[in-house]
């Protein structure tokens, strides 16, 4: 009996180990974020390079362009050289001369089609078909849905969820400076007035510079955020669990 009690014993405590350990897991993913950084520059050739990193830099990705694309994936300390793919070599040219017995079938199925399209069209009046009546049914259908309170209402929460993913999907920190110049300065200084109408909501991230009387163009960018799953998988589940959207989406799917 106390062997018994002993291995049961061991067993719920590897139960109890294993289940920790999937709760764990389970919250490293939900909680964890995944961070990136990009940086870029354009002045005579485009320099990209982004940065993918997981758990402390324990997993990561980084993608380099620099005339050449260099892709490599970091595990621990280890990285791994990914070759990117080769280019497909170009398609060999179909032969323009086709035998006459190939033209001489597809001539006669064309006029197969065509006698047949003939007689149906001869069968139609000038009225509505059926295929056409029930898409104007249809039509009608999506038009009063879309009309609905109801679906108003979805809309309405569709829109608040969807702004706090775009927040917590924004990055942290942006910052691009762009210097331009034009041959024509009335397009440089227009470019500029656009810019200073914007100002507001492109906010500091966005710095441009112009150049008056000079061609030039460069830009320097520098971008860091990080994604965490929970905040949009509990977007997702706010959307889902509303009767307004369950209900839109119940009768979107019976509109035949």
């Amino acid at each position: 009996m106390a062997t018994l009690l002993l291995i049961l014993k061991i067993i719920g405590i590897i139960l109890l180990c294993i289940l920790m350990l999937a709760v764990l897991l389970i919250l490293i993913i939900l909680f964890v974020p995944v961070r990136y950084r990009i940086r870029g520059s354009y002045e005579d050739k485009p320099y990209l390079k982004a940065k993918v990193t997981y758990l402390l830099w324990l997993l990561g990705v980084t993608a380099v362009y620099d005339d050449i694309f260099e892709l490599i994936l970091r595990i621990l300390i280890i990285p791994i050289k990914l070759i990117p793919r080769k280019n497909k070599p170009p398609k060999n040219k179909k032969d323009k001369d086709k035998p006459e017995g190939d033209t001489k079938q597809t001539s006669g199925s064309n006029d197969d089609k065509n006698e047949a399209t003939g007689s149906e069209d001869k069968d139609t009046e000038f009225g509505l078909t059926e295929e056409r009546l029930g898409t104007v049914d249809k039509i009608k259908a999506y038009a009063e849905l879309l009309s609905d309170p109801e679906t108003v209402a979805a809309w309405d929460v569709c829109k608040l969820r969807l702004g706090k993913l775009l927040k917590a999907l924004v990055p942290r920190h942006i910052d691009i400076r762009v210097r331009y110049g034009l041959d024509d300065p009335y397009m440089t200084s227009v470019i500029m007035s656009v810019y200073n109408v914007f100002y507001i909501y492109l906010g500091r991230g966005l710095t441009i510079e112009p150049v008056y009387y000079e061609k030039t163009m460069s830009i320097q960018a520098k971008i860091r955020g990080r994604i965490i799953v929970a905040p949009i998988l509990w977007q997702a589940l706010m959307v889902f669990i509303n009767k307004d959207c369950r209900r839109f989406l119940k009768r979107f799917k019976n509109i035949k």
